[in-house]
């Protein structure tokens, strides 16, 4: 089987593949792939007829505060005839090696099965959690704050949009640095456009959101669903409930994705909303040396982890290797003792901080002394990290 990039010829039967994998109309497939990029889809050919596709993603995760590489994983699909035939995971391991080659220190993605990609190496490393708030809970008992004017977002708002997000995810641990196919999804979800508010203090935003109206039990009452919302200061949180609030009298319930910090709920002077974990999304550490080097860290940290990382697919990451930290700093190379031996499916929930060294030990996918284990929680000690977008 070969692997590499689209090929205009393959384009028919690539969509087709997506469209019965995703129980989606050919019609929306050649839009989607469009605006993720071809040059973007990578394809599992059997003498030069494709079985498999996916997209490649580059972005990047915030890790306390520091900007790490990843290359995102989208719509893996398989030819309906071609599964059981191991078609899936020679896609995902070429892919990996591909990622790897070209020094992004991760790979990230939203599994429809853990089994594929745990095989390749992921493992589950982060939430993304659905939040619904009915409106008239959205009273925060403050009043109005005459000095935020909210007015609808044009094209012209757009840099300052972007940075304000860029703004608060470098805040928020696992958050995405995200590139222009994110930014679709956030203002023309599924390929239709969503309606965005911004929240202004004169010629200044400090707050936004995207929303989209949906389908309720007893039209014309209806639901709100967000695709974005980012507050950068008080007045602005308190503004975007607010404006919420006042849209009670049709819209019965405002939905949004979130990490697991949500800070604007705790304004709410009652906590009567639902919270519930849309699906964990999965890390493959794809550079070891780049991943270690990249992330923060604590900056009270002042000690040395020798690690001893087992990794069948990607030669240039097993081995032993050294992890020096100093105020917070990182210098990493080869050689130690392998006093702390993990595969490196392990180290993506440590690394992110999913999992505690503790718990990862206590599972059986982590080897290590009690002195090394303290080390390691105190190295990865960090929130639980999340995203608010798939």
């Amino acid at each position: 089987m070969t692997y590499g990039p689209l090929r205009d010829d393959q384009l028919a039967t690539v969509s087709d593949i997506l469209a019965a994998a995703f129980a989606t109309p050919l019609e929306q497939i050649g839009p989607w792939l469009a605006r993720a990029g071809h040059e973007h889809v990578r394809v599992l050919a059997d003498k030069g007829n494709p079985v498999a596709a996916l997209l490649l993603l580059p972005m990047a995760h915030h890790f306390l505060g520091k900007r790490v590489p990843t290359v995102g994983i989208a719509g893996v699909g398989v030819a309906l005839e071609s599964r059981g035939h191991g078609a899936g995971r020679r896609l995902m391991d070429k892919t990996i090696l591909e990622i790897a080659e070209q020094g992004a220190a991760l790979s990230t993605l939203y599994p429809a099965t853990q089994t594929l990609y745990r095989r390749s190496g992921y493992e589950r490393a982060g939430k993304l959690l659905e939040v619904r708030v009915p409106t008239f809970a959205l009273d925060t008992g403050h009043p109005r704050d005459r000095s935020i004017e909210v007015r609808p977002l044009g094209d012209g708002d757009a840099l300052a949009v972007e940075a304000l997000y860029a703004a608060l995810a470098r805040e928020q641990h696992g958050y995405l640095d995200r590139n222009g196919y994110m930014w679709s999804r956030v203002r023309q979800p599924q390929g239709k456009p969503a309606r965005g508010f911004g929240f202004f203090a004169g010629d200044a935003l400090e707050g936004y959101v995207y929303l989209r109206a949906q389908d309720g039990d007893s039209p014309p009452h209806h639901d709100v669903r967000l695709t974005d919302l980012v507050a950068a200061t008080p007045r602005a949180n308190r503004s975007i409930l607010r404006f919420f609030h006042d849209q009670r009298s049709l819209t019965e319930h405002v939905i949004f994705r979130t990490g697991p910090e949500a800070p604007v709920l705790s304004l709410l002077a009652e906590p009567r909303y639902d919270q519930e974990v849309v699906l964990d999304w999965m890390v493959r550490v794809t550079r070891v040396e780049a991943a270690l080097t990249q992330r923060g860290y604590p900056r009270s940290a002042d000690v040395t982890l020798e690690l001893d990382v087992h990794d069948p697919l990607v030669e240039a990451n097993a081995g032993r290797w050294t992890l020096r930290l100093k105020d917070g700093e990182a210098e990493v190379g080869r050689g130690g003792r392998g006093t702390i031996a993990l595969d490196v499916r392990v180290l993506a929930p440590l690394y992110t901080g999913y999992l505690s060294a503790t718990a990862l030990r206590r599972l059986g996918w982590l080897d290590a002394s009690d002195a090394a284990l303290r080390d390691l929680e105190e190295v990865f000690r960090s929130p639980m990290p999340g995203m608010g977008k798939m």
